[in-house]
């Protein structure tokens, strides 16, 4: 059984580092009409194409475009990466890769415990970590 501990201190250090952010089709169209824009207008400023969907590349030193000063103003329709984030796969199945992740996220290893069923649930979308329950304040 796997179990890790989490809490989202709504530090946003995760939505700050370089990487790749996935948004599948329907997510992409559920932000842009979030956002009140047409889906060609919100994939051409800020995505690129990606098999059935787009990503959006976050360079070192500039945050996801989607992170405001307070939180993220797509945060209510933000794509399944993030709102699974810190719970991939990768995180929990490679040994001292949820150790390593600490670096960037001070919320593991601080709150509640999430099992493998809580973990799964969270990843198939049928359950939230405390972050994802509320708006940022």
């Amino acid at each position: 059984m796997t179990s890790r501990r989490f809490e989202c201190t709504r530090c946003q250090r995760c939505c700050a580092r370089p990487g790749q952010v996935e948004f599948s089709a329907p997510e992409a169209f559920l932000a842009a009409s979030f956002l009140q824009l047409p889906l060609a207008e919100l994939t051409e400023a800020y995505m690129q194409p990606e098999g059935d969907g787009w990503i959006i590349d976050v360079d070192e030193g500039s945050p996801c475009p989607f992170l405001g000063k307070d939180g993220c103003v797509i945060h209510s329709v933000k794509p399944s990466q993030c709102r699974t984030y810190p719970f991939w796969p990768e995180l929990i199945d490679e040994p001292g890769a949820w150790q390593a992740e600490a670096a960037w996220c001070e919320g593991i290893g601080q709150g509640p415990v999430y099992d493998d069923d809580a973990i799964a649930a969270i990843l198939n979308g049928e359950g939230d970590t405390f972050e994802n329950d509320s708006e940022p304040s």
